[in-house]
């Protein structure tokens, strides 16, 4: 499956790691494909 992941970011610049980093174990985790649009 494809999953893409829209993040609006106006100041939340403090939790794109954190946020980033979960998505991303939760896509991976899943075998996901997956697009991350900043």
């Amino acid at each position: 499956m494809d999953i893409s992941v829209v993040i609006p970011l106006l100041n939340e610049q403090d939790s794109l790691t954190e946020l980033h980093d979960w998505i991303a174990g939760v896509m991976q985790k899943h075998q996901f494909v997956r697009n991350y649009f900043y």
